[in-house]
């Protein structure tokens, strides 16, 4: 997919439009966060990188011009500590424990976008057998950016609810199984915009659900995208 598409892809989700998440986009590739190519069908492929270098700077920053310091402030967000539920063996999911054992959020960012077909199908064989149900079983990603201390979380939740996508259900404890991994600052580089901007210190959060984070995968997965995710090096 194109940047332009990479863009209409997370616009549908955000309130802003189109116009401003150009223009993130925009910040982000004058700062080599983003490849730098000429426009039409000659333009590069944007990939799973690509893709999350674009929502870190949409997600994590209040205003353009902060953009490309979101990206390298949550690139560098050091793992924190997880969460699981109950007693189902999600480490037997190469998937999940390739985020578990990602050493920087950028990194883990990229595999939570890139969750296969394959890979889908087999968590939710493992919860059905850990869990029979006649109804459907969803699984549901999605990573919240925090700031002014910067923050991100990336949440696993798998359900047989019927209505699981659609409902707020999904945020009440005890229904399915949900699996969280938690990033920090940790303190040894210091604080960019925008999280030194708000002097009051608001707690502001910003949750990319499912559904977009589902268009994001499907389009990093199409033929001829760079779509590569870092090995267990984090090369």
């Amino acid at each position: 997919m194109k940047l332009p598409g990479l863009v209409k892809v997370l616009a549908e989700g955000d309130e802003r439009g189109e116009a401003t998440l150009n223009h993130i986009a925009r910040v982000i590739r004058e700062a080599g966060h983003l490849p730098t190519t000429k426009r039409g069908p000659g333009a590069s492929d944007m990939g799973v990188r690509e893709a999350a270098n674009l929502l870190m700077g949409a997600s994590g920053s209040d205003i353009p011009a902060n953009a490309a310091a979101a990206v390298e402030q949550y690139q560098s967000l050091s793992r924190f500590h997880g969460r699981r539920q109950r007693d189902f063996d999600l480490d037997r999911s190469s998937w999940w424990t390739q985020i578990k054992a990602a050493s920087t959020f950028g990194e883990a960012l990229q595999h939570l976008i890139s969750l296969s077909g394959d890979e889908r199908d087999e968590l939710l064989r493992d919860f059905t057998t850990y869990m029979p149900t006649h109804d459907a079983v969803h699984l549901y990603r999605s990573v919240t950016f925090s700031r002014p201390e910067p923050r991100a979380t990336i949440t696993l939740h798998i359900s047989n609810l019927a209505d699981f996508e659609e409902s707020d259900r999904v945020t009440r404890e005890g229904q399915g199984l949900r699996f969280t991994c938690v990033f920090a600052w940790n303190g040894e580089k210091e604080l960019q915009p925008p999280f030194r901007s708000d002097a009051k210190g608001r707690l502001v959060e910003v949750t990319i659900q499912e559904p977009t984070l589902r268009l994001l995968t499907e389009a990093c997965a199409r033929p001829g995208n760079a779509s590569e995710v870092p090995d267990e090096a984090g090369a």
